[in-house]
């Protein structure tokens, strides 16, 4: 399959009479074919939501793992009461409360995240909290988060990952 565009007031080809040839190499029959200008579109920063739940008073730790282009990189481990980002953090010796232990510290120090923004929700009745994570420096329809290890010792302790919002990038 090959193609040929010109246009006429094209640096590239000058051609009195645009036109577009496709060659199919044999006969083929063709329905219907869409030709149209396609404009930039605006990206869309993916977001993605992890939640933590028990049917007890919530306790333990996690670990998510982010694959990129490939390559698998894994958080430390994310308490279960783990502040969003690094401006909530404080020199406590709570879990998830300290330097280094929101939820964003946690998920920058990972290779190929560079910049997330992070919210947290207000707790459940047991503890459980949703992060909302969104991707600021990786445009594009990013691989879903994935709960890698889950050491919550509550009774029926869950993480669970989902994506509200696909990103988009404008690449061509």
């Amino acid at each position: 399959l090959w193609y040929r565009m010109c246009f006429p007031h094209s640096d590239l080809v000058v051609d009195a009479q645009p036109h577009w040839t496709v060659d199919l190499e044999e006969a083929e029959v063709v329905g219907t074919i869409r030709v149209w200008n396609r404009e930039n579109e605006i990206d869309t920063n993916e977001e993605q939501t992890v939640t933590t739940t028990a049917s007890d008073q919530l306790l333990g730790t996690f670990r998510l793992t982010f694959e990129h282009h490939g390559v698998n990189a894994t958080t430390d481990d994310i308490s279960v009461s783990a502040v969003a980002e690094v401006h909530d953090e404080t020199n406590s010796t709570s879990p998830g409360q300290g330097f280094g232990e929101s939820m964003q510290a946690k998920l920058q120090a990972l290779s190929k995240l560079v910049q997330v923004s992070v919210s947290r929700s207000s707790a459940d009745k047991y503890g459980g909290y949703s992060w909302s994570i969104t991707f600021l420096s990786e445009p594009g329809n990013l691989e879903q988060l994935r709960v890698h290890w889950n050491n919550i010792t509550s009774p029926f302790g869950e993480v669970s990952v989902r994506t509200p919002i696909q990103g988009s990038s404008s690449v061509w």
